[in-house]
């Protein structure tokens, strides 16, 4: 599973993560590092995502929709819309990784773990250090 996000000028560092995991392990592994440090970045710089409001699109997972996790994200004044997150309409990230996952897909089948992490960030024709 990979996790990552984005604003009109900025990517975080995607995170990879082994199969499932519980909402403690998500919050230590996920929110915190990745996450938080992006909000404060946005928060710092505005103008760069056009002053618009932080939006955490997930998809309907029970560890995303756990009460626990919508307390947690209340905490830190992190808002979610209401809608369908696994709509790439409505949730741009999705185009991405269906456009990464369709050019990967065209060059090779990586065998192991740490080469597809590699073919994500970093092998050319789309990653996501180019994504838009």
């Amino acid at each position: 599973m990979v996790w990552g996000a984005f604003c009109a000028a900025m990517r975080v560092r995607l995170v990879f993560l082994n199969g499932q995991m519980t909402l403690t392990e998500m919050i230590k592994k996920v929110y915190q590092p990745g996450l938080l440090p992006f909000i404060a970045w946005m928060e710092k710089a505005p103008w760069i995502c056009f002053h618009h409001r932080l939006l955490l699109m997930e998809n309907k997972a029970p560890i995303h929709m756990a009460q626990a996790s919508t307390d947690w994200q209340n905490q830190h004044k992190i808002q979610k819309p209401d809608g369908p997150a696994d709509s790439p309409n409505l949730n741009p990230i999705e185009n991405i990784w269906k456009t990464m996952k369709n050019q990967k897909s065209k060059l090779y089948q990586p065998q192991t773990v740490d080469k597809l992490q590699h073919a994500i960030i970093e092998e050319p024709l789309y990653s996501w250090a180019e994504a838009n």
